[in-house]
């Protein structure tokens, strides 16, 4: 057994019932979860709990048919002062038919002002394969070389890929957790700056075509993006930012309403010859 963190804020997280809880938070069922009183009562498990550890709403969570490490970690953490704990912990099989090595992170919460805590279980394997899928993505991004900005559901920017810190000429460090309109200062004008932020407060698309001169002199435009990402509701988890390249579209556009406009006035010049 391994302990890797403990937070030490103080801050409540206070919900006025479990129903309001489980609405606001995201409870998925694949993998298991609990919620548990300061007796170890289970009040709340999803399907992968029951499953899992062959208990219910109402049944103790810290006897003996549990793991005696993960009940003496859950115990110890009840009489802390502390708001969240994370650490890994190896379960035998007969608990978790999956795999037996599980990182657990236990969070202190409040419904209505009763103290509870909350019970998640990840599957190192499970976790490393997120990691595997989200390391693929992040390369493919970079590799792709598709200028993204991507950032939670305040706003506040989480992740930027390479190409949009060389479009930009910031990094990361420059915007990192500001809201995503100080990464397009000076980029746009106010009033587009007011217009990104009002498409982002009602949760709607924004966009907006932009000249750019790199550092050779060579123009181009650039399309910003602003879209919202849902997960299953009516609340966008985050919000993705691109700078897609419309330069050939643009000129091929205008290439193409240039020779429309010569056609035109041939067309016209003919006709008034044949008058």
């Amino acid at each position: 057994m391994q302990q890797l963190h403990h937070d030490g804020n103080p801050l409540k997280r206070n919900y006025n019932t479990l129903a309001e809880y489980k609405l606001i938070e995201d409870l998925p069922d694949t993998n298991p979860l609990a919620i548990i009183n300061a007796d170890c009562a289970i009040v709340y498990c999803n399907n992968s709990f029951k499953n899992s550890f062959s208990k219910t709403e109402g049944e103790a969570f810290c006897d003996s048919q549990i793991d005696p490490d993960l009940v003496h970690m859950v115990r110890g953490f009840i009489k802390s002062h502390y708001s969240s704990f994370h650490f890994d912990l190896q379960l035998g099989y007969n608990f978790l038919n999956e795999s037996n090595n599980y990182s657990v992170d236990v969070e202190r919460i409040y419904i209505a002002s009763v103290e509870y805590f909350v019970l998640r279980f990840t599957s190192t394997e499970e976790r490393l394969k997120l990691e595997d899928r989200l390391n693929t993505i992040h390369n493919a991004i970079e590799y792709g070389n598709v200028p993204v900005i991507i950032t939670e559901e305040s706003g506040k920017v989480i992740y930027i890929t390479k190409s949009i810190e060389k479009f930009l000429n910031k990094t990361i460090e420059d915007v990192y957790y500001s809201f995503f309109t100080s990464a397009l200062v000076g980029l746009i004008s106010k009033d587009d700056l007011l217009k990104a932020e009002e498409a982002f407060n009602t949760n709607k698309e924004w966009t907006k075509v932009v000249a750019h001169f790199d550092e050779r002199g060579s123009l181009s435009y650039k399309e910003l993006r602003l879209n919202p990402i849902y997960k299953g509701d009516d609340r966008p988890v985050n919000y993705i930012l691109t700078a897609n390249d419309i330069t050939h579209y643009l000129l091929k556009n205008q290439i193409i309403k240039e020779s429309e406009k010569k056609l035109r006035l041939i067309i016209n010049n003919i006709s008034d010859l044949l008058l």
